[in-house]
């Protein structure tokens, strides 16, 4: 029985998934792309999530708390390190911000500013996580590794950009550089190209196969990195989610928080949550 009932659930895991619309697809797609996530886990992470569209020149809300995946539109943003602003910089589609979120996952990747802004350059289609549903997903194994794939991906088309300045847009999952319109707004080439698994049917049938009927799990299957040394910097992620709202624009001036964020509500559409 217990066999059994393992077995079930194996062969439930399989299962494809149904893609409900098309902002669900080219959600999917990137994260197929990016990451090799199935149907299952991309629904799992995606429950998690909210949509949400921002009209060009106001301010995106709420950076502190959110990780933001930018789908289609560029922001400039900054951030805050020792008390000074950095320069502008400029986030496009495939993206994400504030990328110090991150450290809730089991990898150290520090970016510990204590303030972020960002404001939309063009209209901007985005999808984020609040701080609790990253927490949430850090905690589930069928999440965790492949957000620590996103999070190395998402630090090496940075390294690759900055430090090898190879082109002047970011790299595709194939490794292909991402279109001229890319650095104007357009879709990253991840969104809308679905990669197909290269495995002939058959070759994915029996492997489905072999991996639903394995009773035995194969030797350290339940041993995951980051279990017994977690990240130490996950904790002051929580510590500075509520410091520091101002803005370079106005850090010499003090200017009421809550207007900037009136305004970025005003040119905010927050869409349905997909649960």
């Amino acid at each position: 029985m217990l066999h059994l009932t393992v077995t079930i659930r194996l062969l439930n895991d399989e299962r494809p998934r149904k893609i409900e619309n098309e902002e669900e697809q080219i959600l999917f797609n990137y994260f197929n792309a990016r990451c090799g996530i199935t149907s299952l886990e991309f629904k799992l992470m995606y429950q998690q999530g909210r949509w949400c569209r921002l009209r060009k020149g106001h301010s995106v809300p709420d950076c502190r708390r959110r990780l933001y995946l930018i789908v289609e539109g560029k922001a400039t943003c900054h951030s805050k390190f020792n008390g000074s602003w950095t320069k502008a910089f400029v986030k496009r589609s495939g993206q994400f911000f504030d990328i110090r979120l991150m450290n809730y996952f089991s990898i150290p990747i520090g970016f510990e500013n204590s303030a972020f802004t960002a404001r939309a350059d063009t209209d901007l289609l985005l999808f984020y996580w609040d701080a609790e549903s990253l927490q949430k997903m850090a905690k589930q194994p069928a999440l965790l590794d492949f957000w620590e794939f996103i999070v190395l991906r998402a630090l090496a088309a940075e390294a690759v950009k900055h430090h090898l300045k190879q082109s002047e847009t970011l790299f595709d999952s194939l490794l292909v550089p991402e279109p001229e319109g890319w650095l104007q707004g357009a879709k990253s080439r991840d969104f809308t190209e679905y990669i197909p698994n290269q495995k002939s049917l058959l070759q994915r049938s029996l492997l489905w196969a072999f991996r639903a009927f394995q009773v035995f799990p194969p030797e350290g299957v339940r041993h995951k990195p980051g279990v017994f040394r977690p990240n130490p910097k996950s904790n002051l992620v929580d510590i500075t989610l509520y410091t520091d709202s101002t803005s370079p624009e106005s850090s010499d001036n003090a200017v009421d928080p809550s207007k900037g964020f009136e305004d970025s509500v005003q040119g905010m559409v927050e869409l349905a949550s997909p649960t």
